[in-house]
């Protein structure tokens, strides 16, 4: 049995390390500018934004369409999808990842 683990980007871990992860990008607005997690924004970035910023960003959890969508394509490829989010008392991530998991036996 082949496992596919699956995590909110505030894990702050890599894939690209992790050839058995699949990450699902956390939004962050600074100002106007949504950006996602890892993918159009580096940790680097993400820092100098934050010092440079006259205001706090806001994050904007993971749907669970997009844990839907990675949770089949882990079934479908016959893996046995594990996910691991934040903290349900710091986002709504968690319950978005297990609305998506009811969908799945």
């Amino acid at each position: 049995m082949k496992i596919r683990i699956i995590a909110d980007s505030a894990s702050d871990m890599s894939s690209e390390e992790h050839e058995n992860l699949t990450l699902i990008p956390m939004k962050i607005v600074f100002g106007e500018t949504e950006y996602l997690d890892g993918v159009t924004l580096s940790q680097r970035e993400f820092y100098e934004k934050l010092i440079a910023s006259e205001e706090l960003p806001t994050t904007s959890q993971a749907t669970p369409y997009e844990f839907e969508k990675v949770i089949r394509e882990a079934v479908e490829a016959g893996e046995t999808p594990i996910v691991v989010t934040i903290s349900s008392k710091l986002s709504g991530t968690y319950n978005s990842a297990k609305i998506a998991a009811c969908e799945f036996e």
